[in-house]
């Protein structure tokens, strides 16, 4: 199970069986929630078990910190050792009314998100030139090249120049 754009930069024996390992527990998790659907069972027990596996190691995690509110020391924390080197990974935070301020996607691309999606559900991209701006001067001030991801309105396919 290959993600399209994810590129692996770590290529160490440790990571790429890491990957591996993970690669096999999301397909046999896919298969079993396909399986349910298959034979018309409810898949939520195996949705269940997923989220109670997350929360899990999330309170587990967040009892190891000195401070679990604070996003710099969790961003230190997650993926410790070799899987650090297994999960590599781009982070995407949607732009809108709540973060479209320079000065808090600066803190965020510095936290690690790598791109910002851009949601054209309910207006067109001439109208986020302003927010296309502020993407921008926060990741240059972060030093990051930011991705964007521009999710279009309902299945419709839209040509032109985007810069």
């Amino acid at each position: 199970m290959v993600f399209e754009g994810n590129k692996e930069h770590i290529k160490t024996r440790a990571a790429l069986a890491g990957r591996e390992i993970s690669e096999r527990r999301a397909a046999t998790i896919s298969n079993m929630l396909d399986e349910a659907a298959v034979e018309g069972l409810n898949d939520g027990f195996a949705r269940r078990a997923i989220a109670r596996y997350g929360a899990d190691n999330a309170q587990a995690m967040r009892a190891a910190m000195q401070d679990p509110d604070d996003f710099a020391e969790f961003a230190a924390t997650f993926g410790q050792g070799a899987s650090r080197e297994i999960f590599e990974m781009e982070v995407y935070g949607t732009i809108g009314p709540a973060c479209a301020e320079s000065v808090l996607l600066t803190k965020m691309f510095q936290l690690g998100m790598t791109g910002m999606r851009l949601n054209l559900s309910h207006t067109d991209l001439s109208d986020c030139r302003g927010w296309l701006e502020i993407i921008q001067r926060a990741a240059e001030a972060a030093g990051v090249s930011p991705r964007l991801l521009v999710d279009l309105q309902g299945p419709e396919l839209r040509i032109g120049i985007l810069a």
